[in-house]
């Protein structure tokens, strides 16, 4: 599998308001800053309800731990950035899905489209993306109810992040 470049932390879906949220998502971001300590190649970016860890060679497994320690993270997932290209991220996610070990029997993808602009929609990317999918691994099945694994590609600016 492409290794992940980036590492993508969403906040718990806790009912903040007002001043709450803003002390609680910089709670939370010092935390993760001050667990990754020993790690100084990675770069932090805070965006409205996430962190974005841009790992720079790091490997995904070695931030695992103690992130895991971090309370009031909802999420952590591991993104590989490609070109806002539709073949592009169509070769990334057949690869992402051959690397997984074991093989799941069903998967299902789910595009979230932030580019506007990008020329085909979320349906249509979901369709596009899990066509190139199930070409290189026929024996999959899709499951969009209780999938083995779900591949989320999310379309921004300036990438695509899978």
């Amino acid at each position: 599998m492409n290794q992940a470049q980036l590492a993508v932390l969403r906040y718990g879906e806790l009912v903040l308001k007002g001043k709450n949220r803003h002390r609680f998502e910089k709670t939370v971001f010092e935390q993760v800053k001050r667990g990754l300590r020993p790690f100084p190649a990675i770069r932090f970016e805070r965006e409205f309800g996430r962190i974005m860890l841009h790992l720079n060679g790091v490997p995904y497994e070695d931030v695992l731990p103690p992130l895991k320690r971090v309370f009031g993270l909802a999420s952590i997932s591991p993104v590989v950035s490609t070109e806002l290209e539709l073949e592009r991220i169509q070769e990334a996610a057949a690869s992402m899905m051959e690397a997984l070990t074991p093989q799941p029997d069903t998967f299902k993808v789910t595009v979230r489209r932030v580019n506007k602009s990008f020329p085909h929609d979320s349906q249509a990317m979901n369709r596009l993306v899990g066509g190139a999918v199930l070409r290189a691994l026929p024996e999959l099945k899709v499951d969009v109810h209780r999938p083995d694994t779900e591949l989320k590609v999310e379309l921004r600016e300036e990438a695509a992040w899978l």
